[in-house]
Formats: C-alpha cells, sequence, structure tokens
C-alpha cells in the first residue's frame, strides 16, 4: 500500500468512525425526499418541490433534455418534464437534481471526481428503471435505490477536498473517481439511514454491485445489477463482457433476466451516450 492508498483508507476509516461528519441532506431535498416517499404520491408537491429551487429545476429539465430521454421538442417546464420520463421515474431524477447541490468543490480535481460520480449515477439509474420494469418492482423506489448505492464516496470526496489534497492526488494517478473510492457501500448505508430514507434504501445502498453475493430479495439483486450494467455504459465497456462473466449470468438466471433483451437496451442507452 502506498502513501496515497493508506491517506485514502485512513480517511474512510474516519468516516465509519464518525470522526469525520456526514453531509446533512440540503433542505431542498429533504422536502423533495418527504414527497417521493409519501403515499400517495402527489404530483402537484413534487413539481413545486423541483420548481421552488431554480438550480434544482433547471437540472431536472436538463435531465429530461438529455439524448437518452429527449422527443421531437425539448421540455421546458418541471411539468413537462415529469411528463417525459415518467412520475416514478422523475422520483430519483428530482432527488439526484438536489443532491448535486449537496457541496460546492473548491478545486478542479474534486469538480472532476463529482461530475464524473453523477455522469455514473445517471447511468446506474438508467440501468435500474430498465431491471425494474422487466422484473415488475416499482420503478420509483428501484431508481431511488441506484441513485443512493454509491453516494459514500462523497464525504471521502469532501474530505479531501476540505484538507486541500484533491490536486495533488489528481496529478498523483486518481484521475478518476471510481480508482479514488471504487465502492464505499457501508458509509452510503449510514448516509442513507441518516438522511432518513427507507429501509428498502438502506439496505440496497450496501449492495453496489457485487455480483459475486446472492441475496434472498429479489430487489437487491435488481441493484446489484444495475450497478455493474450502469458502470459499463459510464465507462464504454460493451455489455457483453459484463453479461458473460459466470457472476452476472448466475443473476441474471435468478431474476429471470432476457440476455438478448439486456444487450438491446445496454445498446441503445450506449447510443446516446456522445449524441
Amino acid at each position: 500500500m502506498n502513501n496515497y492508498q493508506h491517506y485514502l483508507s485512513k480517511i474512510g476509516g474516519q468516516v465509519l468512525a464518525g470522526n469525520v461528519q456526514l453531509p446533512s441532506l440540503p433542505k431542498q431535498a429533504a422536502i423533495i425526499r418527504d414527497v417521493v416517499m409519501s403515499e400517495p404520491l402527489d404530483l402537484h408537491e413534487l413539481i413545486y418541490s423541483v420548481e421552488s429551487n431554480v438550480g434544482i429545476a433547471t437540472v431536472f429539465i436538463g435531465q429530461a433534455n438529455s439524448a437518452f430521454y429527449r422527443g421531437v421538442e425539448p421540455v421546458k417546464s418541471v411539468r413537462e418534464a415529469i411528463i417525459r420520463v415518467g412520475v416514478d421515474y422523475a422520483q430519483s431524477l428530482a432527488m439526484r437534481a438536489a443532491l448535486r447541490t449537496l457541496y460546492i468543490p473548491r478545486s478542479q480535481a474534486a469538480r472532476v471526481w463529482f461530475d464524473q460520480h453523477w455522469q455514473e449515477n445517471y447511468w446506474v439509474i438508467a440501468a435500474a428503471r430498465y431491471l425494474a420494469t422487466w422484473t415488475r418492482h416499482n420503478v420509483g423506489e428501484v431508481t431511488m435505490c441506484a441513485m443512493l448505492h454509491n453516494i459514500g464516496r462523497l464525504p471521502i470526496v469532501i474530505e479531501i477536498d476540505q484538507q486541500n489534497r484533491a490536486d495533488e492526488l489528481y496529478q498523483n494517478g486518481y484521475q478518476s473517481v471510481a480508482a479514488l473510492v471504487p465502492t464505499a457501500p457501508r458509509i452510503s448505508y449510514l448516509i442513507a439511514k441518516r438522511w432518513a430514507m427507507s429501509e428498502t434504501h438502506c439496505r440496497t445502498a450496501l449492495v453496489a454491485g457485487e455480483l459475486n453475493k446472492r441475496y434472498n430479495e429479489s430487489i437487491l439483486n435488481v441493484i446489484n445489477f444495475a450497478v455493474v450494467m450502469g458502470r459499463s455504459l459510464f465507462v464504454g465497456l460493451p455489455i457483453t463482457e459484463v453479461i458473460d462473466t459466470p457472476e452476472a449470468s448466475n443473476v441474471i438466471d435468478i431474476l429471470n433476466l432476457d440476455r438478448k433483451q439486456i444487450i438491446r437496451a445496454a445498446n441503445q442507452m450506449a447510443a446516446t451516450r456522445d449524441d
């Protein structure tokens, strides 16, 4: 273990030990959380909660106008954006938009890492949406779990940035946030608990795409595979290189998924990467 690896391991340990404060849920994100977790969901409240913050509304509408979702004409309002992506899916996209206000990076390196995290997060959520539909799980719940799955890497990035060591690490081989903090499932779980997310959200935060593990709950295997599928899309790895592994094949069989359907969906998503 080199000095940088030791430093990163030490910070992770400090976070788990409670010596580094976990990020609080931004006020507007807390409002959106309460709206999306209410039963039944109030569409008007969801629209209002997103529209109440111009920055969040702009990010939310931008997601609906991305290459993956856009139609013939760009949407111009939060209501139009929700209609385009669907109410269930809009819940996780609204939270994702709100959480992007969690921290304003000081350094260029931290800005790059945060941007990479949310780009990867975008693809994991997109994959989760397909998988939820195929396995007949609630789309809103599954995509919210996907949005939270690796949130634990953020307090580590924040601490590095606040210690003014982000640019140093970046210049010494850590250009990728995945290299800096591959996964942080235990920290993700602690944050989900701190933010008063549901028990399902908290449990799935521990999965983080570990295909070598099997779970009795179907939703855990769905999130597990969504993370792996989404990450492959993020880095541009052909989906066949993922699903042909013994671990992935096992999960595909457990969930009774159609391999051709997975490949077709992944190729459709991949086609929008550089569009």
